[in-house]
């Protein structure tokens, strides 16, 4: 359990630096942004495949809010990690179209406008109305 509250402790590190420079505009070209307002920095590419609409994938991550950097999920720490098929709207929007901009072993924050999370609703009491969200997310595998 140590061994993974440390890497908890460093990748909700990484989070923390990449959304403070999301905030203060100095992401420059690192930032990528696709036509649904989805935007996103690869922090390590994988070499993997890149998950297909139907695959299987395991993720881990932590989820924050995008005013505060108050967190609100992670699986790090948990056992076994998260696993979804890509594609099926079995997570919110910006998670499925995210994930499928990765490749397996990849390493990135998905900065996820309110519109592809949760949306004018929110899902209280943990996430308010119209908010959005920023995930660091690590595609561990790819089936």
């Amino acid at each position: 359990m140590a061994k993974l509250n440390k890497i908890f402790v460093e990748k909700n590190q990484m989070l923390t630096e990449t959304l403070e420079a999301y905030k203060a505009g100095t992401l420059g070209t690192q930032l990528q942004k696709t036509e649904s307002g989805l935007e996103y920095v690869v922090l390590e590419e994988g070499n993997g495949p890149k998950p297909q609409s139907g695959q299987m994938v395991t993720v881990e991550y932590i989820g924050v809010l995008k005013e505060d950097g108050k967190k609100f999920d992670e699986s790090i720490t948990r056992v076994p990690p998260f696993s979804f098929a890509v594609g099926k709207g079995q997570v919110i929007p910006g998670w499925d179209e995210g994930i499928e901009l990765l490749s397996q072993g990849s390493e990135a924050v998905l900065f996820i406008p309110y519109q592809l999370a949760y949306g004018e609703a929110g899902s209280p009491p943990v996430i308010p109305e119209k908010a959005d969200l920023v995930f660091y997310v690590e595609l561990t595998d790819v089936q």
